[in-house]
């Protein structure tokens, strides 16, 4: 070693032994741990029923495996061919927009459901810039799918299921425990015209009230709110959360919100705070990314994309959850989505399986 390297090293003092005083642990060795002896193999399901436009199909999982991690929905889109002198094109994030809802069913209880609008904000939020390119080729949301043209052509989506038991291998389904209840994933598509829309409420009030009727521990409340010029009248930008309307710059528009705030049994849970604490700050804090403009959060939890607990609200506990806002949409009417994260316990013994608490 250098003279350089010694005199390092016998540069020792009392501010050192907080640093390496009874050292705990070394840079210099490495434990390997042996795993479980596993294979994993895609196995494709098929559905009951006819899946198309506006319908409703089951897919019964068959047991061909001891466990269901991974989990996606292959689409096949068809050719587009607009009337003469107009085009036509595919709206953005088809392969979300394509899905109302879609939920897991244990011995016939629902025990997780997702909307479309949820499969847009999850990967807004987690998802790592560096699978976002991939995502959006998956997805449909490319510009051979997306860019107004006299013809459109056919093509082939994947959308990935962000379950629970997809997300984690620990959280991983077991099949083989499960000898008396059939799994099953439900799905009702949207119609290839209109939109069905699913429990949310029209506002036409720049200050709106929104009551929340929530349940279990509460990792973090998610909301978005969508414009109603963004959609009606054939635009179909479903996933378009700014004020922008019908202006030329299309996903381009201001945040609908001004500011908000939670009151918890009519008690301030956090004063009135701007649209850029809940879309950027609360995300920036607590997620992996920070989304677009229109995607509005508050988190409860340090950490609300693991798996491990970091914090959390009971609901069940709390009888008046109000959700105060101001839009900047004045009189224009807006849809309001409202999502929580919460926890529950899914018990399985004896071959079957259940939720231990009930909504």
């Amino acid at each position: 070693m250098s003279s350089g390297g010694l005199l390092q090293l016998v540069a020792y003092g009392y501010q050192d032994i907080y640093i390496s005083g009874s050292p705990q642990k070394t840079f210099f060795r490495i434990l390997y741990k042996r795993h479980t002896y596993f294979a994993m193999e895609s196995m494709e399901q098929s559905f009951k029923g006819n899946a198309d436009f506006g319908r409703k199909v089951t897919c019964l999982v068959a047991r061909n495996g001891d466990l269901i991690h991974k989990a996606y929905l292959e689409i096949d889109l068809p050719a587009l061919t607009a009337n003469s002198g107009e085009t036509v094109a595919w709206t953005r994030n088809i392969g979300h927009v394509l899905i109302s809802e879609i939920s897991v069913e244990i011995g016939g209880a629902i025990i997780d459901k997702h909307y479309s609008n949820w499969l847009t904000i999850y990967n807004e939020l987690m998802q790592v810039a560096e699978k976002e390119d991939g995502l959006n080729v998956l997805i449909g949301n490319t510009a051979a799918l997306t860019t107004p043209a006299a013809t459109i052509p056919a093509a082939e989506i994947y959308v990935p299921l962000v379950f629970r038991f997809n997300r984690n291998p620990g959280l991983a389904l077991p099949m083989i425990a499960l000898m008396y209840h059939d799994v099953k994933i439900n799905i009702s598509f949207r119609p290839a015209v209109e939109c069905y829309l699913y429990g949310e409420e029209s506002y036409w009030n720049a200050s709106i009230v929104q009551k929340l009727n929530f349940s279990h521990p509460t990792k973090e409340l998610i909301r978005v709110i969508r414009p109603d010029a963004n959609f009606v009248g054939g635009v179909n930008r479903w996933m378009d959360f700014t004020d922008n309307g019908t202006g030329p710059n299309l996903y381009a528009g201001n945040d609908p919100l001004v500011d908000a705030k939670i009151q918890l049994n009519t008690h301030d849970r956090i004063i009135t705070r701007a649209a850029a604490y809940f879309n950027l700050l609360q995300s920036y804090y607590h997620h992996t990314r920070c989304p677009s403009t229109g995607i509005y959060i508050y988190s409860f939890a340090l950490e609300p994309e693991k798996h491990q607990a970091s914090g959390s609200i009971n609901m069940s506990r709390i009888e008046g959850v109000n959700l105060k806002m101001t839009l900047s949409t004045g009189t224009s009417p807006v849809r309001v989505y409202l999502y929580a994260v919460n926890d529950n316990v899914l018990r399985i013994t004896s071959g079957m399986g259940g939720l231990a608490y009930a909504n």
